[in-house]
């Protein structure tokens, strides 16, 4: 901060004879004087231990998160070796004083040094690096920051789990040494770019209590920006999760089983959702069914059909602070025409589910989310059109497992 500057760390390509899907990838960064109005290219810091050319498939070198600690700047990454093997989580290190030097009056950048064999004496450009985690399981992406609250570093990372790519999370005293990876995420398809922010006046300094941004995306891969939305979760170290029984009862919130024709009974509300907001329903006492202003859009016992004008909706509203474990299955009912259907659920305005059912998709699909709740906090699930309202009635059963937590 004295010296005024900005520094960019950025991800790099060079690509395979013109295919962005196979590409060698490396580490560089940037300067900047004018508070980011303008870049100078400081060159690469980071590159493979495998030469380009080595693998017809490249190199991605995931990560690159970058942690400031004990007076040297650390760089997160994973890393190739020639003979084709992968290093999934490795990290090179230059002294902070060093590079600012460097980058302020010489506008290059200094020699970093990748962790290797126990020491930082391997080149950052080229050399071999050691695999952190013991027995370096695959890893898809990740994201490190050094926690203030647990003086301990942090890292949330992408690898396969039970529903596709999920979100897991380590601890390490120093960076080097890794804990056990703890699930955090699990929703069907592909979490992905995970990103530590601080809640706190300074967004790299988490504390406590941070947030992860991350993309989930159905379909995953190089097409995973047809369908990917930006989400985030609220990680909070130093309390343990609550347990049937610890602070009071489990509660079993079941859409189906408590549907009824009074809004709020069991903490379930019926709604429509456009751009000015949510309303309440009307209830068709003869059709036992919830309904909405326009075309198409009802709620029944355990299915719903979106509007040409608004979502539908259920709402359900927490009695007290606590844990939820959200489950139920959804499924396309009719599948005879139209062009599909969205399904998001949303943790007050944050989305923390969303997915795509084709017009004609089958089979049936469970949810899994886990999510930290405040008294009054709401859970919006949410079923809205494609282009169109044809043939869009959706089978969906949230079930929701309260546990509250001892005030």
């Amino acid at each position: 901060p004295a010296s005024g500057a900005l520094l960019l760390f950025y991800h790099a390509e060079r690509w395979i004879a013109h295919d962005f899907k196979r590409f060698y990838a490396s580490i560089g960064m940037a300067l900047s004087t004018d508070e980011g109005h303008h870049w100078t290219d400081l060159g690469e810091i980071v590159s493979p231990a495998a030469p380009f050319g080595a693998s017809a498939y490249g190199c991605q070198m995931q990560g690159g998160s970058v942690v400031v600690r004990d007076g040297f700047f650390r760089v997160y990454f994973s890393d190739c070796n020639p003979d084709g093997s992968e290093i999934f989580l490795a990290a090179a290190r230059a002294p902070v004083a060093d590079v600012v030097d460097a980058a302020t009056h010489r506008a290059t950048a200094v020699r970093w040094s990748k962790f290797f064999g126990g020491t930082w004496t391997e080149p950052a450009l080229g050399g071999r690096s050691t695999a952190l985690e013991p027995g370096n399981p695959r890893m898809d992406a990740s994201a490190v920051s050094f926690n203030a609250f647990a003086g301990r570093y942090v890292a949330i990372v992408v690898a396969p789990g039970s529903n596709g790519l999920d979100l897991f999370l380590m601890d390490s005293p120093d960076g080097l040494a890794w804990s056990q990876r703890q699930p955090v995420e699990s929703e069907v398809g592909e979490a992905f770019y995970p990103a530590i922010v601080g809640q706190d006046d300074d967004p790299q300094t988490p504390g406590q209590r941070f947030w992860v941004y991350y993309t989930t995306s159905l379909l995953g891969g190089f097409d995973r920006w047809n369908d990917a939305v930006l989400a985030r979760r609220e990680i909070v170290l130093g309390v343990p999760a609550a347990t049937p029984g610890a602070a009071g009862p489990e509660r079993v919130f079941d859409a189906a089983a408590q549907f009824a024709g009074v809004q709020g009974q069991d903490q379930w509300r019926y709604q429509s959702r456009d751009a000015s907001g949510y309303r309440d329903l009307s209830w068709d006492a003869a059709g036992q069914r919830w309904y909405g202003a326009g075309s198409f859009l009802w709620i029944e016992r355990a299915s719903g059909h979106p509007g040409l004008l608004g979502d539908a909706v259920r709402t359900w509203v927490a009695p007290t602070d606590g844990v939820v474990e959200i489950g139920g299955a959804f499924s396309k009912l009719d599948r005879g025409g139209g062009d599909g259907v969205r399904l998001t659920v949303l943790h007050g305005e944050e989305v923390v589910f969303h997915t795509f059912l084709g017009f004609n998709a089958a089979p049936a699909r469970t949810l899994q989310l886990s999510r930290t709740v405040h008294a009054g906090d709401e859970l919006h699930f949410v079923l809205g059109r494609g282009r169109n309202a044809d043939h869009d009635a959706t089978s969906w059963n949230p079930v929701i497992r309260f546990t509250p937590m001892a005030r």
